[in-house]
């Protein structure tokens, strides 16, 4: 059987915590006993919690990764400390929360971290901060087009000059987006269609000689079916743009544009990049850039270049994966994981009231500069801190036990390890004992008293 016959008990034994590590952190007991791991304990999860459980480590790693070839400091710092209690100098306690999935299993996570927030640096705070802003666009531009509204996925791009920096690349895009929008208003076809808004996102590959491709994102919504022959006039006009600033594109590989339809924005996915398989949607689409592998054999998208230094264990600064992750970081400064046009959120939350579209009327058509966070929505940090789970607190760190656990890296096996006393204790009927398995896993880990005296029941 799985687990060894034993009388229930709410307290573990040395043994049963020791069961719940993972095979790599096998350590001898202090009377010289190994630590056996059952073969047999993959099988007590489904895939999907395997995936999410890998997944949630694997973002842990190249965090640490980008900490240290970063030139961002925030980065390597992301949940080192716990957040300041609003308006106050102190600060929180770090808990962690334990709460179910879907298929009834333990679920930990942990609130009050102080997270950096920067979407496109952070491997933590990326996909946490993305998938907010993609729940933003599905749940907004899904009554717009329920309602009677179309819409249209534009991507803008051009081919890259012998060695040109993918810093120098993005400026050429977004100065030459300017340009080809200040055309369109002259000739007014964005009148014409019906025109009412657009949410812009940024996608980078790159190469490791610091050169790379940038990509403009743009979601344009209109008021009524397109004229697709109107539009597909656009490319040209897009290739002409380019080759009056000495820049070429192509109708191949210039401005491609897909109409959207809920649910089947497959074919997007495979125009620059390979989606993760799983939901994909219209907001998965423009902001879950994380989710994304290069098409290109010499190119990659940026958290590929921390995998690609985790695989090859060199993370040495001056590494060829760490320049080219640095020159992302350049080329990515200053943008949005998701850009609205001022006022659009309002119409589209009209729409979603009311179903109707009738009287609405175009927003601000702005250029992609460099700008603030979207001021109609929570800012990206914040969005960072909330909870990793929604859950019940079950353990207490103070920040001497935190920074214990944060900088020996084992703040995701210790999720591990009590996920997975909460889902035998629940088999047993039995309460779980979070604090027991919590400091006897610190005290396998060499952790000082004084350390482990800081983890505290709620």
């Amino acid at each position: 059987m799985l687990l060894l016959d034993r009388p229930v008990t709410s307290t573990p034994t040395e043994p049963d915590v020791a069961r719940f590590l993972d095979p790599d952190e096998r350590l001898l007991y202090p009377e010289g006993l190994q630590v056996e791991v059952s073969e047999k304990r993959a099988a007590r999860f489904d895939a999907h919690r395997h995936l999410y459980r890998s997944a949630r480590e694997h973002r842990r790693d190249l965090q640490y990764i980008a900490g240290r070839v970063s030139r961002n400091k925030y980065v390597g710092k992301c949940g080192a400390i716990s957040r300041k209690r609003p308006g106050s100098d102190q600060r929180l306690p770090v808990q962690m929360m334990m709460g179910v999935d879907s298929d009834g299993n333990a679920l930990g996570g942990f609130a009050g971290l102080g997270r950096c927030g920067y979407a496109g640096l952070c491997p933590v705070c990326g996909p946490k901060v993305r998938q907010v802003r993609a729940g933003e666009i599905n749940d907004l531009v899904g009554p717009w087009m329920r309602a009677g509204g179309d819409a249209a996925v534009l991507t803008f791009t051009m081919q890259v000059r012998p060695g040109e920096h993918v810093a120098d690349h993005r400026d050429a895009i977004r100065d030459g987006f300017a340009a080809w929008k200040r055309k369109l208003e002259r000739r007014g076809l964005y009148d014409d269609l019906g025109w009412v808004g657009q949410i812009l996102s940024w996608e980078f590959t790159v190469r490791l000689d610091l050169s790379g491709n940038a990509h403009i994102m743009a979601l344009w919504l209109f008021t009524s079916p397109m004229a697709w022959g109107f539009l597909q006039d656009l490319p040209r006009t897009w290739v002409e743009t380019m080759a009056r600033r000495d820049r070429k594109a192509s109708l191949d590989h210039g401005l491609h544009i897909e109409q959207v339809r809920i649910g089947e924005l497959e074919a997007l996915s495979s125009y620059m990049a390979k989606g993760a398989e799983g939901h994909w949607e219209m907001g998965e689409e423009m902001c879950r850039t994380d989710r994304k592998q290069a098409r290109s054999g010499d190119a990659y998208a940026p958290f590929e270049l921390l995998d690609l230094m985790r695989q090859s264990g060199d993370i040495s600064y001056d590494s060829g994966p760490a320049k080219a992750w640095r020159a992302y970081e350049k080329a990515q400064a200053k943008t949005c994981t998701a850009r609205w046009s001022k006022g659009l959120r309002e119409v589209l939350r009209r729409v979603k009231e009311t179903g109707v579209i009738e009287g609405v009327t175009p927003t601000l058509f702005e250029d992609p500069e460099e700008v603030p966070e979207d001021a109609e929505a929570a800012p990206d940090v914040e969005v960072a801190n909330t909870a990793d789970v929604e859950g019940k607190p079950v353990v207490e760190f103070d920040s001497i036990a935190w920074w214990c656990i944060w900088s020996n890296r084992k703040d995701m096996l210790l999720l591990r390890v009590c996920e997975e006393v909460a889902d035998d204790a629940r088999r047993r009927g039995v309460e779980p004992d979070y604090i027991g398995a919590v400091q006897m896993a610190m005290r396998r880990w060499g952790a000082a008293p004084h350390e482990i005296d800081g983890v505290s029941a709620i």
